[in-house]
């Protein structure tokens, strides 16, 4: 193996940073539906979203969730089904549109 290439253990996810994404996704979410999008608290949860999902696709090209009534599923595994951060966003998407699924990839991203 090259030193180029990921490990097994390295491409695994990192499930405090999804949830740190998740978490920091719904802050942006809601400073986005109460503020113009020039607006400074718009600005910095977007760069801390970004941040964060570089993290997420350090050793792959995209992140699908999964997203259910019963709970927000990655790679096979379901998340905490009692985080109410989960919940909130998991409310939010199968309210407002019919997306189950999205895709979240950096090269979709203008970063």
């Amino acid at each position: 193996m090259n030193h180029y290439q990921a490990t097994s253990s390295q491409t695994h996810l990192d499930t405090q940073v999804l949830s740190n994404f998740i978490y920091n996704l719904n802050i942006a979410r809601r400073q986005l539906a109460l503020y113009p999008v020039d607006h400074p608290q718009v600005v910095n949860s977007s760069h801390t979203v970004l941040s964060i999902l570089k993290k997420l696709c350090h050793f792959r090209s995209e992140i699908t969730l999964g997203i259910t009534p019963g709970g927000i599923i990655v790679e096979g595994n379901r998340l905490d089904e009692t985080n109410p951060t989960y919940h909130d966003f998991i409310r939010f998407f199968l309210h407002s549109t019919l997306l189950l699924s999205p895709s979240i990839a950096l090269s979709h991203l203008m970063i």
